[in-house]
């Protein structure tokens, strides 16, 4: 059986006054949860995700590791709603999630959100998940470069989170390891902050805990931001793993994990204190439900205001493109958000695209920008003359000599089409 030799360390930064991170490492199990920044108690939420997945270290029954990380997450969203339930107030918590676990000899990795997990082989650092971002989406899609989503207003957007409202699905799957592999599980305090030259050198060495405390450390010299968080695991047979559990961040206040050759405790029938996350609530509901009711209200005005400034602003936008083989007018944005396309057919000429010179065939293809509806009727009466063939000039006929009836008639002109002649500049129709 294979297992892990592991490090941790979370640290609060230099400018956040709580640290809403949570992780554990044990044996088997490599867990980082990031409560969601700006979301009401993020802490409390990245505390229940690793209350949840924390048994899966010391279960010797499981033989799916990909079905036990979507099960305990499972379990961990239903006692979100729970939560929730009891406690109105924290609706709206919310956490990433990133677990890396051991079954046997085979490793599944499971991810929500844009907690990173990295695989430094051979001295080469790769990212092994995929960030469920709105920028990633973008990115993936063309919409913009990987320079660009460094610096975009809406870089913090996640696409997908642990919060008891929706139902989680997890990006999973299992990885395939060669000796001397070093796997790096890290919040986004991290990997915002500093370059991934930096993490894979700091990731070199033998100790797992001292990578652990060189990328922290980095992250503080980078201005920390965010709370930051690493879990630093090197696969081992399972004789070498016999450390005990380290928790870091939110979970270091929670410790419900039994320790190394301990049995659980049932905490229904024990005398134990009530989970953090319960405490919480009482003392929140108690000393400052009002303040998170207003901090909510605010939240909820500025999203609604940046969402308002989004519609404005694509309001107000135009471009020419093809739709349907057909010259049209889009009001807009050219191309798709998370797959949600950004504009609409304002008006559809009756101007074939196939008649277009290439050129110009090429420039509707990527959509030709219009500052308004006037100088998008502007654009397609541009194309429509480039498109429409320029007549033929008649050739001059000279009278025959003798007779009137030798006089040579030109022959007629076919008629241009009818989209040429007599049509408005712009549509034919207007959805």
């Amino acid at each position: 059986m294979t297992g892990w030799r592991y490090g941790a360390r979370s640290d609060v930064g230099l400018v956040r006054d709580g640290n809403e991170d949570a992780s554990y490492a044990g044996t088997r199990l490599l867990v980082v949860a990031d409560g969601v920044g700006g979301s009401v108690a993020g802490e409390i939420a990245s505390n229940i995700a690793i209350t949840a997945l924390a048994p899966l270290d010391t279960d010797d029954g499981i033989t799916d590791p990909i079905a036990a990380l979507r099960d305990a997450t499972q379990r961990a969203n239903d006692e979100m709603r729970t939560a929730i339930d009891q406690d109105p107030s924290l609706n709206g918590m919310g956490t990433t999630l990133t677990a890396m676990l051991w079954s046997g000899d085979t490793l599944a990795l499971a991810q929500l959100g844009d907690s990173r997990a990295y695989l430094l082989r051979d001295g080469e650092l790769t990212q092994i998940t995929r960030d469920q971002t709105l920028v990633q989406s973008l990115v993936d899609e063309g919409q913009i470069t990987p320079e660009q989503a460094l610096t975009h207003p809406r870089r913090s957007w996640i696409l997908q989170a642990l919060d008891g409202r929706t139902e989680p699905d997890p990006e999973v799957e299992v990885l395939t390891t060669t000796p001397g592999d070093r796997y790096l599980l890290c919040s986004d305090g991290l990997s915002d902050y500093v370059d991934t030259g930096a993490i894979a050198e700091a990731l070199g060495g033998d100790d797992p805990q001292q990578a652990c405390e060189r990328l922290v450390d980095l992250a503080l010299r980078a201005g920390a931001p965010d709370n930051v968080t690493c879990v630093v695991g090197d696969p081992v047979e399972g004789t070498e793993a016999s450390q005990s559990p380290l928790l870091g961040g939110a979970a270091t206040a929670a410790p419900r994990v039994p320790p190394t050759g301990e049995p659980a405790r049932d905490e229904a029938a024990s005398d134990a204190p009530p989970k953090r996350h319960a405490i919480e609530r009482e003392s929140r509901s108690r000393s400052i439900a009002r303040p998170l009711i207003v901090v909510t209200a605010i939240v909820i005005v500025l999203i609604g205001a940046a969402i308002a400034a989004t519609a404005i602003y694509i309001h107000h936008q135009w471009y020419v493109a093809n739709s349907g083989g057909r010259v049209a007018i889009y009001q807009g944005v050219h191309g798709k958000a998370a797959g949600v396309k950004l504009s609409h057919v304002k008006e559809l000429t009756n101007v074939p695209a196939t008649a277009l010179p290439q050129d110009d065939r090429d420039r509707l293809a990527n959509g030709i920008g219009a500052s308004n509806l006037s100088n998008a009727r502007s654009v397609v009466s541009s194309l429509r003359t480039d498109a429409c063939p320029t007549p033929t000039p008649s050739p001059v006929t000279t009278p025959a000599r003798h007779h009137k009836h030798h006089l040579r008639k030109p022959p007629t002109p076919p008629p241009p089409p009818a989209w040429c002649v007599g049509a408005s500049p712009v549509a034919t129709s207007t959805p």
